[in-house]
């Protein structure tokens, strides 16, 4: 499926954008909570509540507390898994496990159509263990075939070439030292490797250094 990320302060921009995805023919949209000023649950529920009201389509939550200062846990998950039909998903980008399996064990007896991503690449194997949907990550954009081996392993039952590839994982997360923002660093890697998109994002002095981009080369035998 096709997931458009329509996150904004502004909600008027947010519903807008989210016409045009789904006008375009995506599945679904992903939205942060409202993020600067942090939200409390009883605020994030009716947040969630109203914007299901008012969105044309299926919706995912993007979890990422590190940076919204708030969290959208499996209490509060689960209550709007019951009240918003339409809310299909969350990508949980928390570093720590339980937290995501949490969320998978509240709302999998209620809602089997409903997706339960990690947002790190290191606990995809793990997410997929706890009954989640997998992972969208950072490498995902950049050696997608290595997840999708992991994936056809697990469905397979090979235990044993999913724990190889899991490691192979472990690796190339390495990638996340190099640089000063991951962004960076991701956006760098897919023009080395695929020829497309600018190695330089949005952040100030967002490019890596001709040393750094060698580290990359190196790690990722390019």
């Amino acid at each position: 499926p096709l997931i458009a990320h329509i996150s904004s302060t502004v909600e008027e921009d947010m519903l807008y954008l989210a016409d045009a995805a789904y006008d375009s023919g995506y599945d679904a949209v992903m939205v942060l909570p409202q993020y600067y000023y942090a939200q409390t649950s009883r605020q994030l529920l009716s947040y969630f509540r109203s914007l299901d009201r008012k969105l044309a389509g299926d919706w995912f939550i993007y979890n990422f507390p590190a940076r919204t200062g708030c969290d959208v846990d499996a209490h509060l998950v689960r209550m709007l898994a019951e009240s918003c039909p339409r809310f299909i998903g969350i990508k949980d980008t928390v570093d720590c496990a339980s937290h995501t399996r949490a969320i998978v064990n509240a709302v999998t007896p209620l809602r089997k159509d409903f997706a339960v991503f990690a947002g790190f690449d290191e606990y995809f194997v793990p997410n997929l263990m706890n009954g989640g949907a997998g992972v969208l990550s950072g490498l995902n954009n950049v050696v997608p075939e290595l997840f999708a081996q992991i994936m056809r392993a697990y469905r397979a039952g090979d235990l044993n070439e999913v724990a190889g590839l899991h490691k192979e994982i472990g690796r190339l997360s390495g990638i996340y030292a190099i640089g000063d923002d991951f962004v960076s660093t991701i956006k760098t890697a897919i023009s080395r490797k695929y020829g497309y998109m600018t190695p330089v994002s949005r952040n100030h002095n967002g490019q890596l250094t001709a040393d750094q981009a060698d580290c990359l080369d190196k790690l990722f035998g390019l």
